[in-house]
């Protein structure tokens, strides 16, 4: 932010905006002007949908409706794009503490014994 409070314009490279989905050209000046250059369109024979590089991701976020919530609801996107709803979270192989069993979970902190 500048001084007057505005926003900063940084200029995008291509190589940056190779793999996102909200845009991906720095250059937009020619944005939907008719020519079937700027139109997305699937290279039917030189990219498939089922490949290796593929990668499911479950569950929703700030931005998912309610349906992809559900455990049985599941996406797909390739490992090497991006988006910015989709993070991960940790998750233990174990319920209990992380110690084994019979054990207490928790922070335990020493206590001052009481003077007589």
């Amino acid at each position: 932010i500048d001084s007057t409070g505005k926003v900063k314009m940084e200029a995008v490279s291509d190589s940056e905006s190779m793999r996102r989905r909200n845009y991906q050209r720095g250059n937009v000046i020619n944005f939907l002007d008719g020519d079937s250059l700027s139109q997305a369109s699937y290279g039917y024979g030189q990219t498939t949908l089922v490949s290796d590089k593929s990668r499911v991701f479950k569950g929703g976020s700030w931005n998912d409706r309610a349906y992809w919530l559900s455990p049985g609801t599941r996406r797909y996107m390739e490992e090497d794009q991006a988006a910015s709803t989709v993070g991960f979270r940790c998750a233990m192989d174990r319920m209990g503490s992380p110690e084994g069993n019979k054990r207490k979970t928790g922070n335990f902190f020493k206590t001052k014994k009481q003077k007589r």
